[in-house]
């Protein structure tokens, strides 16, 4: 690895915070992405401090195993006393007379909107041509080829102004209706407009769009473009006030998004007034070319695409929605999904990601699709023509196979960085993916855990000393889902020697699945005792 000190000529005249605001006004892309991707705290230290008071800001240029499959890195670094204000970007650099980059950089004119004609039609086109040639994309999710929601919204004709809920009944099911799309995003507080035992009859008759929060009217205006009647919103088509029907409803949350014809998610609001749409600067979307004669000997090219290597996971993947629990098994669960962010539209499906920056597909080592394509590759491809009532392929393997329980450790890891309005939901707001598994292993579900992999699951541990167990009971101490905050889950590497023989183990479910919410749990095992002194665990 070689480290080069040199970046562009306005880079180079960056000597202090003014400088820095200087280089991004004039259009620099390494510097523009280096503001944004700073945090507020730190742009207004920035913005308050003199040349004296200007802290160290390094630019380091690595270069790493330079071959087909390894870009040039760039890692730009401001270093501070203090470790909460210090800031890192980490940048992709690309030759642009590299052919095999081509495709990649073949930029369309973007628009200043993402609710432009042009942004719209773009989505349109990764929409329909998923369903014309995506055979994974299109593969039944259920029994019923014509399963729809209890409730949806039907939003009626391009011309319409009015929007009404729609109770869908099986005599309605023999004739398949239009496909729907769902919503992700985040609740407001206090909740705003939603579905209540007293207003179920007014929503039958119709409201006006227009007194829909924006990011509700918003969602209309893509269904309308997509040539689609019906939208499911869960403040809508669930009676908010029913603790029977939320139950209800909870338990088929995994049928609702895995039938739509396509998720989308408000990535860039805060709440259901934010919109789904933005205006942008068009400049930034695109990769920006450097001229870097330093790199010339190396690559053969002093002109290089910089490429933000973590705007997909920083703009997305981070986003406050996918913070929250219930979202991210919504997008876990939807074969499609359409996230409209802070900048450009992206858009992922089970067998590519695109987005308005990279329209021809997402390269590999850019997407933080890690976790993803495991997902796809694992469980989807076992689960490909499966149903609701068929039989498990792997219900006779006694041991749930260890890539599949590697990727359900690794959606624990993950879904235990949420939060949640209702911290009881927990368990219900992945009994989605639950059942998932359920269905391709045939492996009995203990709260959170596998029977067959029940040793193992139990030497999950917390990360931080910010886990703190839930005051109201919703799973045995047991079990990480009693607990909130980041966790590692239990995985004991090679081949392990037991000392628990787990001789019984029991939920009580509040309704009749066992993947939702519980009432208790209890846990008989049988083995040695032993006097042990823990050293090096910080946290449990």
């Amino acid at each position: 690895m070689k480290a080069l000190n040199k970046l562009c000529m306005t880079c180079a005249r960056m000597t202090d915070p003014q400088g820095l605001q200087v280089a991004v006004e004039e259009g620099c892309f390494i510097c523009s992405i280096f503001w944004d991707q700073a945090s507020d705290k730190l742009r207004e230290s920035w913005q308050s401090s003199s040349a004296d008071d200007w802290e160290s800001l390094q630019y380091c240029l690595y270069i790493e195993n330079i071959d087909d499959e390894n870009p040039v890195k760039m890692m730009l670094n401001y270093t501070s006393s203090d470790p909460m204000m210090s800031q890192s970007v980490r940048f992709l650099m690309l030759p642009v007379n590299d052919p095999k980059y081509k495709y990649m950089f073949t930029f369309p004119e973007v628009a200043s909107e993402t609710s432009s004609l042009s942004s719209l039609e773009t989505a349109l086109s990764w929409f329909q041509r998923c369903h014309k040639e995506h055979a994974r994309c299109r593969q039944p999710r259920n029994s019923s080829e014509d399963w729809y929601p209890t409730r949806l919204i039907d939003i009626g004709g391009v011309n319409s102004v009015e929007w009404k809920l729609r109770i869908i009944s099986r005599e309605d099911c023999s004739t398949p209706l239009s496909p729907y799309l769902t919503l992700s995003y985040r609740w407001g507080y206090p909740p705003g407009f939603r579905l209540l035992s007293s207003t179920i009859d007014r929503f039958c008759e119709g409201l006006p769009i227009t007194d829909l929060p924006r990011t509700f009217q918003d969602l209309i205006t893509v269904a309308r473009f997509f040539h689609i009647r019906y939208i499911w919103i869960d403040a809508l088509c669930i009676i908010q006030d029913s603790a029977e029907d939320w139950e209800t409803e909870a338990l088929m949350m995994r049928l609702v998004y895995a039938n739509s014809a396509c998720n989308i998610a408000a990535s860039a609001s805060t709440n259901e007034h934010g919109g789904l749409f933005r205006t942008r600067d068009p400049a930034t979307i695109q990769a920006g070319i450097v001229n870097l004669p330093s790199l010339s000997s190396r690559i053969g090219c002093e002109n290089v695409y910089v490429v933000d290597r973590d705007y997909c996971h920083r703009h997305i993947f981070s986003s406050p929605i996918y913070q929250r629990g219930w979202i991210f098994q919504e997008r876990q669960l939807s074969p499609r999904v359409l996230h409209f962010g802070k900048t450009q539209i992206f858009w992922e499906c089970f067998e590519e990601q695109r987005c308005e920056g990279f329209p021809n597909g997402i390269p590999y080592y850019w997407s933080p699709r890690s976790l993803d394509n495991l997902w796809d590759s694992t469980l989807h491809a076992k689960n490909i023509s499966q149903s609701e009532s068929s039989p498990s392929r792997l219900a006779s393997s006694p041991i749930m196979p260890d890539a599949i329980y590697f990727l359900w450790n690794e959606l624990v890891k993950s879904y235990s960085n949420c939060a949640f309005t209702q911290t009881s939901d927990k368990l219900p707001a992945f009994a989605g993916i639950a059942k998932l598994f359920r269905e391709v292993t045939g492996d009995e579900y203990i709260a959170g855990l596998w029977k067959s992999r029940l040793l193992d699951g139990l030497a999950w541990r917390v990360i931080t000393p910010r886990c703190l167990s839930s005051k109201q009971y919703r799973a045995p101490s047991w079990s990480w889902a009693s607990v909130d905050g980041p966790l590692k889950p239990g995985v004991l590497s090679g081949t392990p020697r037991y000392l628990l023989k787990v001789i019984d183990a029991n939920i009580q479910a509040r309704r009749l699945d066992t993947t939702g919410a519980i009432t208790s749990a209890y846990l008989v095992v049988e083995g040695v005792v032993l006097v042990a002194r823990c050293t090096g665990v910080r946290y449990g």
